[in-house]
């Protein structure tokens, strides 16, 4: 006669929620971990050959710019926080549109970096279809240089706003109802 207790933590409870700005960040910070070697975990580049990402206006601007930044790199020279570097940042890809997403949110909001706002898997979809139908011809994950990103790549992505702090489920990223009902 004897019945086993359920787990804890298990059962039919609600899904785990946080608000989407969390969630993004959360899983960007682990897309970010193969970032490390050239910008360190600091996020504020070595000083010598790799520029910093907390306080570049190529973070914090434009996020078709940052987008095709990640997915195709950039070669050249090119002025970050009031230095100009001269190196090659490879492409980041292939990446999804969620990786992206996390990515862009996680180092836009990160490492003294605060625009408080989402990059939505939605919006990374577009920037992948725009780095595949780049204006230049140019196949993804061709570097840019600072002038084509400037040129062709002003901007925000298209695509819905959402409000950093709307909870979502965090297997769906789809926003939940009341937070305090779902946990």
């Amino acid at each position: 006669g004897y019945v086993r207790a359920a787990a804890p933590g298990g059962g039919d409870e609600a899904p785990l929620t946080a608000p989407i700005l969390t969630a993004l960040s959360k899983n960007g910070a682990k897309v970010y971990s193969k970032c490390n070697g050239c910008h360190q975990s600091s996020g504020m580049g070595d000083g010598a050959q790799y520029p910093p990402l907390g306080g570049s206006e190529w973070v914090t601007g434009d996020t078709q710019i940052l987008a095709m930044i990640i997915l195709n790199g950039v070669k050249g020279e090119i002025s970050v926080a009031g230095k100009t570097w001269n190196s090659q940042m490879p492409a980041q890809g292939p990446m999804n549109a969620l990786e992206l997403a996390s990515v862009m949110t996680y180092i836009r909001n990160s490492f003294g970096n605060e625009t408080g706002d989402v990059v939505t898997p939605e919006m990374a979809a577009a920037a992948i279809e725009i780095s595949k139908d780049r204006a230049e011809g140019a196949p993804i994950g061709e570097q840019l240089t600072a002038a084509e990103l400037k040129e062709h790549h002003p901007g925000m992505l298209p695509g819905e706003t959402i409000d950093p702090a709307t909870v979502v489920d965090l297997e769906t990223l789809e926003p939940v109802g009341d937070p305090e009902a779902a946990n």
